[in-house]
């Protein structure tokens, strides 16, 4: 258990370091502290929860749909490569 705490601490003090920033700019921005919890938990991607809060700056929420749907088509693009490459591995190690 130590040990992976240990190999855990590096990357929690990443993460840690951006929630604080991005808690201090959703406060700023004008979120109550569940808002900020509640996009936390349910948007996954930090570029779009940052896109957010400087969208919301400008009151455009149609924008915010339409930015965050535009950001997150590159997963479908990491997917379809992704597929493509485990579908490859799959099929040489059959012969």
């Amino acid at each position: 258990r130590r040990e992976g705490f240990l190999h855990a601490l590096p990357i929690s003090v990443a993460i840690g370091s951006y929630g604080l920033s991005f808690g201090i700019l959703a406060k700023h921005v004008g979120f109550s502290a569940v808002q900020t919890s509640v996009m936390s938990v349910m948007v996954f991607s930090s570029s779009i929860q940052m896109m957010m809060l400087g969208l919301k700056l400008r009151g455009s929420g149609v924008s915010i749909i339409i930015t965050a749907m535009l950001i997150n088509l590159r997963n479908l693009l990491y997917g379809a490569a992704l597929s493509k490459a485990k579908n490859q591995r799959v099929a040489g190690a059959g012969s």
